[in-house]
């Protein structure tokens, strides 16, 4: 009877603990590639080079890359990342399709140039629950600057996200 009781509670806490474990993954994420949008920034502000975050697809999950080669000459995957040129990647993450969290880019990457932080082309990178689409966008200005905004967040310090155009 007590076993029967336990595996009922059991079956009720375990999706619970998963969407716990998946909300946590996804805010350690965000909080991490907001760092590294303002690192890039930061780095492009007092460098004399330019600086270009990378997003690349593949199969398995999702990487993005800082670094300092030439537009399209670093790759990353799940085993690390390297560059085409003298240049080696800056900083680089690996985000595992299974991980229940992903990030998506309307842009494959921006070049943030030296000394002023202004970027190639706006963009919009999503952090978000994979199942869900719920999470943290940040948008990134031409002139550099990072706006972040919650997306089906429930109670959130960040504004809501407008909705994309259908």
């Amino acid at each position: 009877m007590t076993l029967a009781v336990l595996g009922v509670l059991s079956q009720l806490a375990l999706p619970a603990l998963q969407s716990a474990v998946i909300k946590r993954r996804l805010e350690t994420l965000a909080a991490e590639f907001a760092h590294d949008l303002q690192l890039a920034r930061s780095l492009a502000l007092s460098g004399e080079q330019a600086l270009r975050l990378s997003v690349i697809r593949l199969p398995g999950g999702t990487c993005y890359v800082l670094h300092l080669a030439p537009h399209d000459r670093c790759h990353c995957g799940a085993t690390g990342a390297h560059c085409e040129s003298d240049a080696a990647p800056v900083k680089y993450r690996w985000i595992a399709g299974a991980s229940g969290t992903r990030l998506t880019a309307n842009v494959s990457g921006v070049t943030l140039h030296p000394g002023e932080g202004f970027v190639t082309s706006a963009g919009t990178f999503r952090v978000e629950q994979s199942a869900t689409g719920r999470g943290i966008w940040y948008l990134l200005s031409p002139a550099g600057r990072v706006r972040a905004c919650a997306r089906d967040w429930g109670p959130s310090a960040l504004p809501p996200c407008p909705r994309p155009l259908a």
